[in-house]
């Protein structure tokens, strides 16, 4: 796969060519591009190079970038297509898939919260947090630690493996 150097988004097709492969279709649409880095989440999840986490959150955030323009900030949700260049935004009508980006988005933030072990206190305070909000307010447990610092806990310790 080739991801563009500048928006970090990746083509819809490619094909291939004597010496090298050449980029087929250079239109992105939202969907497709939230399934193919959800996708690269996958590989990740298997193989753990850290090089496609870091693509598939450089190309997640061009997605949300103002400048490039695929998200519609007045009225919300995404634009048809851009090509994977940034150029050519097609803004006439809204991407019918962008569902796939809540997908991707829980895909990713798992990841990132797993490379960063959070530590007791932070632990303690999101507990907290949740138990808060899914109680509409009604429970909110209280935090009490003399620790003089956040202790690490493991990513194995956090989800009670």
């Amino acid at each position: 796969m080739v991801q563009d150097p500048n928006t970090h988004l990746y083509p819809l097709q490619m094909n291939y060519q004597q010496g090298g492969d050449g980029v087929g279709q250079a239109q992105i649409k939202i969907g497709e591009q939230a399934q193919t880095l959800d996708s690269l989440l996958t590989v990740y999840d298997h193989i753990r190079i850290p090089q496609i986490l870091t693509a598939v959150k450089a190309a997640v955030d061009e997605m949300y970038n103002p400048a490039l323009g695929l998200q519609d900030a007045l009225n919300g949700g995404f634009f048809y297509s851009v090509d994977f260049d940034g150029k050519g935004l097609q803004s006439a009508y809204k991407e019918s898939r962008q569902g796939w980006m809540v997908q991707l988005l829980g895909h990713l933030n798992a990841n990132l919260d797993t490379r960063t072990a959070a530590g007791a206190e932070t632990l303690f305070n999101k507990t907290r947090a949740a138990i808060s909000r899914a109680s509409d307010g009604e429970q909110v447990p209280s935090v009490s630690s003399s620790l003089a610092e956040d202790v690490p806990l493991s990513a194995t310790e956090t989800t009670g493996g």
